[in-house]
């Protein structure tokens, strides 16, 4: 349901965005890694794991809003990206707690911590950026410099690679899957830096783009629904610190 209210919310981004009047216009596709772990009071011996980003981006120059010779190099984008975040840390489930595999008599339950668990989370993301360049339009080579916020939906969540789990330590018995225990829209800041190179002639459209984002959550992942397997401070403080790179071609639209 989040990740449809995620979805449903880029479209109307996008056509906003496309039914206003701007001058320049560009197009681009990135693909790269990311690297991230998760922080918080609930996180606890956490390093950073890998995963990747994907996505396409709308970029609008804003000189056509403000009139200006700083607007020119002023441009707000709006994108619409696939990417993963997570970490490996500790992790804690309750489990029902018996004498032997072979006694069924039940004792109470176990709280259990796990060493080393990876958790790996991907999410449907729209970035928000307010981005400068510094050059012109003749400059072959720009650097640029932007800020912004993102709001994710959640698509899918592997705990050491898989997306259930048991509630009686069973896997065979009552099946669960892991995303339930987290809420399924994340936002957060941008902070970051990147270039575009052109390529071909000198009346080209076509760019190559390089990207390197910092990404700071600041909601909280965890959604406690008194599910009895799962300790409330597990997920009672948990947010994303992530590392993006990304590289791809931009055309310039209009």
């Amino acid at each position: 349901m989040r990740f449809s209210i995620v979805r449903k919310a880029l479209v109307v981004v996008l056509m906003v965005m496309t039914s206003v009047t701007f001058g320049q216009t560009y197009f681009g596709w990135r693909v790269g890694p990311n690297m991230g772990t998760f922080r918080g009071s609930s996180v606890h011996n956490a390093s950073y794991i890998t995963g990747f980003n994907t996505g396409i981006s709308f970029e609008f120059v804003m000189e056509d809003w403000l009139k200006s010779d700083f607007a020119k190099n002023l441009s707000f984008q709006v994108e619409g990206s696939i990417t993963q975040k997570g970490t490996k840390s500790d992790y804690m489930r309750i489990l029902p707690h018996y004498i032997s595999a072979l006694d069924s008599t039940y004792y109470g339950p176990d709280t259990t911590l796990y060493t080393g668990v990876v958790q790996k989370v991907t999410y449907l993301s729209i970035p928000l950026l307010l981005k400068y360049s510094i050059g012109n339009e003749r400059s072959r080579f720009k650097p640029n410099f932007y800020g912004g916020a993102y709001i994710n939906g959640m698509f899918s969540l592997f705990v050491d690679g898989d997306t259930k789990r048991s509630l009686s330590g069973n896997p065979r018995d009552d099946r669960r899957l892991y995303k339930d225990d987290y809420m399924g829209i994340e936002y957060g800041l941008i902070a970051g830096a990147g270039f575009i190179q052109k390529i071909g002639g000198r009346r080209t459209r076509w760019a190559v783009t390089g990207d390197f984002r910092y990404l700071y959550g600041l909601s909280n992942l965890g959604e406690y629904r008194g599910k009895p397997d799962i300790p409330e401070e597990q997920i009672s403080d948990v947010k994303s610190v992530t590392f993006l790179a990304a590289f791809g071609v931009r055309y310039q639209m209009r």
